[in-house]
C-alpha cells in the first residue's frame, strides 16, 4: 500500500513524512509532490493507493486536482488536508469523495488514525473490484459453458435421458434449474447483401439479444441458433411477437434478409427432435423475404411456374439467357409474404433448366455439356439468391460455348436450327443456301468443317434420329414415319436406316418398344 503526500510547502511534507509510523497504519511507500502538475506525473507513472493533499496551493488546488483524477478515472482514497474551515472546502469534500477532511495543525497520532482508516478503505476497495471483476468473468465463463452445453446437446452428442442431462449440467456446472424449464429454440437463416464478417455477425447478435433476452444464442455459418427460456414469455404468442419484432429490426437495421423457424416451447428432453425438425425446415423451405415461420403451420406456395423447357431452348439457341433468368426470377422472388417454396420445387426447376441447356448443346452437338450441370451445383440449394446465381452462371454459360465457335459459325447455327424445324421437307442444298445467303459449295464445306460431317449426312442421321422416337413412341405405320421425317421412300428409308443403326425399322421397333 503507497500514499502519496501533497502540499506546496516542502517542510510540511517532508515532516509528515518522517514522522508517522507508516509500517504499522500498513504504508510501504511514500511518494511525494509539491504542486498539482507533480502530482499528475506522480499519478500518470503509478497506482495510488491513498491520496493526503492541500487544499490551497497556487498552482492548482487541492479541489482542482481532486477533479482531475475523477475525470481521469483514478480512484485513490483521498484525504483533504488544509489550515482553513470554509464551508465552500467541506462542500467540495462531499462532492468529490473525499474519504475524510483535516484540520492543519493536527497531532501526528491523530492523522495516523485517519490514514489507517483509509488504507482499510481501500482495502475493502481493492477486494470489492476483484469481486466484481470476478464475477463478470465467472459470468462470461458460465454463458460459454451453457452454450457449449446446448450446442452438444443439439448436434447430439449429449444424450437426451434425464439422468444423462443431470450428470452434464453437474459436470458443466450448468444451473439445474435449466432442466426445469421449457425452451423456445429458433433458427434464424440468413440471407445477407453483402459479405458477412465477425463484425457483422456480431452485431446481428447483439440485436438478438437486446431483443430476445436468451439463454445463448450458437452460430453455425448463416444460421444463428437462439435458444430462450419459457419464463422470459407469458405464452407461445407473446415470443412469437418477439420473434416478428426482432426480425424486423434486423431487417432494418442490418442489410439482409432474416427468416426465422420457430415452435412453442418443449422439454430439454425433447430439444434434439425439435431442432431436427428446424434444421429440416430450413433445408426444406425457400423464400426471399425476411419472415417467421412456426413448424407445422406455416403455408407453401402452390401456384406453378408457368414456363416451359421449350421456351427456355429456343432462347439459348437465340443466345439470349434473358427470358430464362426473368421467368424464375419473377416466379421466385413473387411469392406471397408468409409462404415458402418447396426444395423438390427448386430441383423441378434445375432439372427443367438442365433439359433447355442439353437440348440447346446437343444441336450444336457440343460433346461438352454434361460439364455444365456441374457449375456452382455445391451451392444452389443452398438459398433462392444461390439458386439464382446458379441459373445465371449455367445460362451465360451455355450460351458462351454456343457463340465459342468463330463468327462463320453463325451460318452453320442457322442452317441446324432450320433443319431441326423442317426435317419433313425437301431441304436441298438450294434451298439451304437461301437460308443463309452462301453457296452450296461454300455452305458444305463450311459445314463440314464446323461439325465434322456432311451437310448430306447430318440431315439424314437427324431424320432416322426423329423415325426412331416415333418407331419407339406411336404405332403410326413405318411409312408414315418416313414420310414424316422427309424420306420420299420407304425402301431408301429402310435403307439408310439399316446403314445407321444395323437393323431394320421393324426390329428396331421390336427390340426397344
Amino acid at each position: 500500500m503507497n500514499i502519496l503526500i501533497v502540499d506546496d510547502e516542502p517542510l510540511s511534507v517532508d515532516s509528515i513524512a518522517s514522522s508517522l509510523h507508516w509500517e504499522e497504519i500498513g504504508i510501504s511507500t511514500i511518494h511525494k509532490a509539491y504542486s498539482m502538475k507533480q502530482a499528475q506525473a506522480v499519478f500518470s507513472n503509478t497506482i495510488i493507493d491513498i491520496l493526503l493533499c492541500d487544499i490551497e496551493m497556487p498552482r492548482g488546488s487541492g479541489i482542482s486536482l481532486m477533479e482531475w483524477i475523477r475525470a481521469e478515472g483514478y480512484s485513490p482514497v483521498c484525504i483533504f488536508l488544509t489550515s482553513f474551515s470554509r464551508f465552500e472546502y467541506a462542500s467540495s469534500a462531499v462532492r468529490l469523495q473525499m474519504f475524510d477532511y483535516v484540520l492543519k495543525p493536527c497531532e501526528y497520532s491523530a492523522l495516523e488514525d485517519v490514514i489507517s482508516r483509509a488504507v482499510k478503505k481501500r482495502q475493502e476497495d481493492l477486494q470489492r473490484k476483484e469481486k466484481e471483476e470476478m464475477g463478470v468473468l465467472w459470468s462470461k465463463d458460465y454463458q460459454n459453458r451453457l452454450a457449449n452445453f446446448w450446442y452438444s446437446l443439439l448436434r447430439g452428442n449429449i444424450p437426451s435421458d434425464e439422468d444423462a442431462l443431470l450428470r452434464e449440467c453437474a459436470n458443466r456446472g450448468i444451473k439445474p434449474e435449466t432442466l426445469g424449464h421449457s425452451w423456445y429454440i429458433m433458427l434464424l437463416r440468413i440471407l445477407p447483401r453483402q459479405e458477412m464478417d465477425s463484425i457483422w455477425k456480431n452485431a446481428v447478435k447483439n440485436i438478438i439479444v437486446e431483443s430476445m433476452k436468451p439463454a445463448c444464442v450458437l452460430v453455425d455459418s448463416f444460421t444463428f441458433i437462439v435458444v430462450t427460456a419459457d419464463v422470459t414469455y407469458n405464452d407461445f404468442p407473446d415470443y412469437s411477437i418477439s420473434c416478428r419484432h426482432m426480425v424486423k429490426s434486423l431487417h432494418s437495421l442490418i442489410s439482409g434478409e432474416y427468416i426465422a423457424h420457430i415452435t412453442p416451447a418443449c422439454p430439454i428432453g425433447q430439444a434434439v427432435e425439435v431442432f431436427q425438425q428446424l434444421t429440416q425446415d430450413v433445408q426444406e423451405k425457400y423464400t426471399v423475404q425476411t419472415s417467421v415461420f412456426i413448424s407445422g403451420q406455416d403455408e407453401g406456395y402452390t401456384r406453378e411456374p408457368g414456363f416451359s423447357v421449350q421456351e427456355w431452348t429456343n432462347a439459348l439457341l437465340s443466345r439470349d439467357p434473358e427470358p430464362v433468368l426473368e421467368n424464375i426470377n419473377r416466379y421466385l422472388t413473387s411469392i406471397p409474404s408468409g409462404q415458402y417454396i418447396t426444395r423438390d420445387r427448386i430441383r423441378e426447376i434445375h432439372d427443367m433448366l438442365m433439359d433447355a441447356v442439353y437440348g440447346a448443346l446437343s444441336v450444336y452437338r457440343n460433346q461438352e455439356h454434361k460439364e455444365v450441370s456441374g457449375m456452382a451445383a455445391d451451392n444452389y440449394l443452398n438459398s433462392i439468391p444461390d439458386f439464382l446465381l446458379w441459373v445465371k452462371n449455367v445460362t451465360n454459360e451455355t450460351v458462351n460455348r454456343i457463340t465459342s465457335k468463330n463468327s462463320t459459325a453463325t451460318a452453320v447455327d442457322v442452317v441446324i436450327r432450320y433443319i431441326h424445324d423442317n426435317l419433313g421437307n425437301e431441304l436441298s442444298r438450294s434451298e439451304l443456301m437461301d437460308v443463309v445467303h452462301l453457296h452450296p459449295d461454300y455452305l458444305s464445306a463450311l459445314f463440314r468443317q464446323e461439325t465434322g460431317i456432311s451437310l448430306t449426312k447430318y440431315i439424314t442421321q437427324e431424320r432416322i434420329n426423329g423415325a426412331k422416337n416415333l418407331l419407339i413412341a406411336t404405332d403410326l405405320p413405318i411409312s408414315e414415319i418416313a414420310t414424316r421425317n422427309g424420306f420420299q421412300s420407304i425402301a431408301y428409308f429402310s435403307k439408310q436406316f439399316k446403314n445407321q443403326e444395323n437393323m431394320t425399322p421393324s426390329e428396331y421397333r421390336k427390340k426397344f418398344r
